[in-house]
């Protein structure tokens, strides 16, 4: 049964990502309106929208095909609010503080979804203004074609193997279908001229998904160091972000700072290449995590992390070397 349920639902976010495409090109919402052709074929925005699909197809099987006890209502709740806010988004341009509030919200509802731990109230107040930051960050990174799609995947698989075979702490089916959804997306999305971007509906909606999962283990676990599974992602942001705050930029207003973008627009690296790159170092990073006795791993990350921000600094600076140039 639940196989068979597998299926349908593959079958059903086939359909409607076809369908979808169709329908957006009559409407326009494509590249061309949002601003992010990057020299490329106009392409439709707004094809993430399966990754909330996936969880609403998921969240049906549960109680009578999956475990009832795997249900999750605050999640769907602020899965739903961001969902919705971003596709608008995506659409008709929103302002920033109303995507802020709606964002502040989800959060909220997943930390009633999170295991009960007395912390104090400074606490559940950094974990929110962390996680909205998280979600963000998430969204910032998906500007080239197959980067939001392979790298989800490269933190997707690892998430699903440690509750397979170290901890269970969320269904593994939720996690099954946010891969299955990823999969499909790849298939329009990663190509030298993509017909599909993610848009914010996308991208801020897998944000969310890896902020509950991750939420999940290191609230179950009690182990900080699990956020190496999104290490690549977290320092590139992070390290443009201090970078734009030195240069007295507004931190909110699109720009090309990040080393995929410096890579991409300076050095002409091919998007696909890039992309499959940060997939592949975040996937090498996780295997030798898991693979460590748990006592190694803070020098582990610590090393990792020292590593990432040198190459980061290397790209930076070649950049503005050979762009003064």
């Amino acid at each position: 049964m639940q196989i068979l349920f597998f299926i349908i639902s593959f079958m059903i976010l086939i359909v409607s990502e076809l369908y979808y495409i169709h329908r957006a090109k009559i409407h326009n919402w494509t590249s061309a309106k949002n601003q992010r052709t990057d020299g490329h074929p106009v392409a439709v925005v707004g094809g993430g929208f399966i990754f909330y699909l996936a969880i609403v197809l998921w969240s049906l099987g549960v109680g009578w095909i999956y475990d009832p006890s795997e249900a999750m209502s605050a999640l769907m709740v602020g899965s739903t609010m961001l969902a919705a806010c971003s596709f608008a988004d995506d659409i008709l341009q929103l302002k920033i503080w109303i995507r802020l509030v709606v964002q502040f919200i989800a959060i909220a509802f997943l930390c009633f979804q999170l295991p009960s731990i007395d912390f104090g109230i400074g606490i559940w107040i950094f974990y929110v203004i962390a996680a909205v930051g998280f979600v963000n960050a998430y969204n910032f990174m998906d500007g080239i074609n197959g980067i939001t799609g392979l790298y989800s995947l490269a933190v997707l698989c690892p998430i699903l193997w440690y509750n397979l075979n170290i901890h269970h702490f969320i269904s593994g089916a939720l996690i099954l279908f946010a891969i299955m959804a990823i999969i499909i997306f790849c298939f329009f999305n990663c190509r030298r001229r993509a017909i599909i971007f993610a848009g914010d509906v996308g991208s801020i909606t897998m944000g969310y998904i890896v902020t509950a999962l991750l939420s999940f283990m290191i609230f179950t676990t009690n182990d900080i160091t699990i956020i190496v599974l999104v290490i690549v992602y977290g320092v590139d942001t992070i390290m443009t972000i201090i970078r734009r705050i030195i240069e007295r930029e507004n931190i909110f207003q699109s720009h090309n700072k990040h080393a995929y973008q410096i890579l991409n627009r300076i050095f002409k690296v091919p998007q696909m290449l890039i992309s499959s790159c940060y997939a592949a170092i975040q996937t090498a990073i996780s295997i030798g995590y898991l693979s460590i006795p748990k006592s190694m791993h803070w020098p582990y990350i610590t090393i990792v992390t020292a590593l990432l921000i040198i190459i980061w600094l290397i790209i930076t600076f070649a950049g503005i070397k050979k762009k003064n140039l």
